[in-house]
């Protein structure tokens, strides 16, 4: 597939937007296998750069539990690093009240079920 390679020639000259293009491409399958491993890591490398869509990107695989240990808190960190960087702020700060939601029911059920609660 052309379009991989260029994203791996761009990539390998640390082009931010082509790795992200090529985390998609591993995420999805486009013209590679899929790999929810290189999806992270190259999601990673550009986070690690304080890129804001690979914060974003990164975020929500961790929100949907896309291949790795759920984690909402770790969601939440990465939503904020992509809004330090002015990267979709406003769904951003949509997707981290989400979140936060979903992690308060979720330590409500806890409690209930702790507890004997069939709430």
């Amino acid at each position: 597939n052309k379009a991989v390679e260029y994203y791996k020639q761009a990539a390998d000259q640390n082009d931010l937007a082509a790795i992200c293009n090529l985390a998609a491409c591993y995420h999805y399958g486009w013209g590679v296998e899929k790999s929810k491993t290189e999806t992270i890591n190259l999601l990673k490398k550009a986070a690690d750069q304080n890129y804001g869509k690979g914060f974003f990107d990164l975020a929500t695989l961790y929100r949907y539990d896309q291949g790795n240990e759920k984690s909402l808190p770790l969601a939440i960190r990465y939503y904020q690093k992509a809004i330090e960087q002015n990267y979709r702020v406003d769904e951003a700060l949509k997707n981290i009240a989400e979140c936060e939601d979903s992690l308060s029911r979720l330590q409500k059920y806890q409690t209930a079920a702790t507890h004997g609660d069939s709430t």
